[in-house]
């Protein structure tokens, strides 16, 4: 059985858990997604809408606030992600840690718990970025529909969704190594298992 395998009947293992960190991830692309390429149309709007010479101050004010909104939801996706993918790593701390104890090889528990960080961090990235790109060309008919002569260009931001995958999986990468490779765990395992718990961490199958 691969490690990818073997990571699937593992998350298989933990539905509800699995199911809940794969849609609080998955809302959190979908949202920042759709505030990062919907809000680059409303900076296009606004140099549309504020192009006379009495509403350039207020366009101005419109555009710096609109690129705020983008950077902190941006910011936000990003901490939010790492976090969530770092807490479920630290959350089996105690599996980790066990596997350690007993002279399981390093490069075995970091392919091991990556591929199941990977799994969900990808399934959530891609169901993310899909349900944010869907929001946005709902968002582009709504405003075509109540902004008249407003031309929107029908080229899809390819580049940005993109970069907005690519900044998710780099960061969630990352985020989930520090808590394998983290030795504290090794020794929270040992003392667990002197308690008489470490027959019940962890079930190979």
């Amino acid at each position: 059985m691969s490690e990818q395998d073997y990571a699937s009947k593992d998350l298989k293992r933990r539905p509800f858990r699995s199911t809940l960190i794969l849609v609080s991830m998955t809302t959190v692309v979908a949202s920042t997604t759709f505030l990062f390429l919907f809000g680059n149309v409303l900076l296009d709007v606004t140099s549309f809408v504020t192009s006379s010479d009495t509403t350039k101050s207020l366009g101005v004010f419109f555009e710096t606030f609109i690129w705020a909104t983008i950077l902190l939801v941006l910011i936000l996706g990003v901490v939010v992600i790492s976090s969530t993918v770092s807490l479920e790593m630290v959350t089996r701390r105690k599996d980790i840690g066990l596997m350690k104890s007993i002279g399981t090889l390093m490069d075995t528990i970091f392919d091991h718990f990556m591929a199941q960080a990977l799994i969900m961090l990808g399934s959530s990235v891609v169901l993310g970025i899909a349900l944010g790109a869907f929001l946005y060309v709902l968002g582009l008919l709504w405003l075509s529909s109540i902004v008249t002569n407003l031309v929107i260009s029908s080229s899809f931001p390819w580049l940005h969704v993109v970069a907005l995958g690519a900044i998710y999986l780099v960061v969630g990468y990352f985020a989930a190594q520090r808590p394998i490779y983290n030795p504290r765990y090794f020794w929270f395992a040992i003392s667990y298992c002197h308690e008489g718990h470490g027959a019940s961490i962890l079930r190979v199958t």
